[in-house]
């Protein structure tokens, strides 16, 4: 698990070049990376942008694109990789079905080498089999909590509603 030497003080807000919502967020070695998103909605926009913030200088830089663009998805650091995993592409619509971007699933797993600079795809799909959440969650977050994963907030409809306060954490069976 990476830990934070920076701080970002004084509780003002983060400058940030572009909007996008359902974007992947991770530190690693105390930046803080922005990858992918959608800038409008549920109508249009996913991207594939990938960036970098300095806490220090307060600075962001831009760097390669991800593989493809996905928002609503988990960013993940492990061994010195970013994980860009899941999602969906919610720019996918159907004549007569706007909601198809429900079904406009990401499977693959793009992986960014801190190391290299580089973005790969896995060669093949990630499988996670866990027990199901207490409550269904649109839009949670989720981070490593001693020996477990806990998922915090999101709402409690599919594709949005109103906003969950509880907190839920998975430990693995050993």
């Amino acid at each position: 698990m990476s830990t934070i030497p920076r701080t970002i003080r004084g509780g003002r807000a983060v400058p940030f070049p572009k909007a996008a919502g359902g974007a992947g967020n991770a530190v690693h070695e105390g930046w803080i990376y922005v990858a992918c998103g959608i800038v409008d909605g549920h109508a249009s926009g996913t991207v594939s942008w990938f960036d970098e913030f300095d806490p220090d200088t307060r600075t962001w830089r831009r760097l390669h694109d991800a593989p493809r663009p996905r928002d609503h998805f988990s960013a993940v650091v492990s061994e010195g990789r970013l994980h860009l995993l899941g999602g969906r592409n919610t720019s996918h619509h159907e004549p007569g079905n706007f909601t198809a971007f429900f079904g406009a699933v990401i499977p693959e797993a793009d992986v960014y080498g801190f190391g290299t600079g580089k973005w790969f795809t896995l060669p093949d799909r990630l499988i996670v089999q866990t027990a199901a959440l207490v409550e269904g969650r649109h839009g949670v977050g989720a981070a490593v909590l001693d020996d477990g994963i806990c998922f915090a907030t999101g709402s409690g409809g599919r594709g949005g509603g109103p906003g969950l306060s509880s907190a839920e954490v998975f430990t693995p069976d050993r």
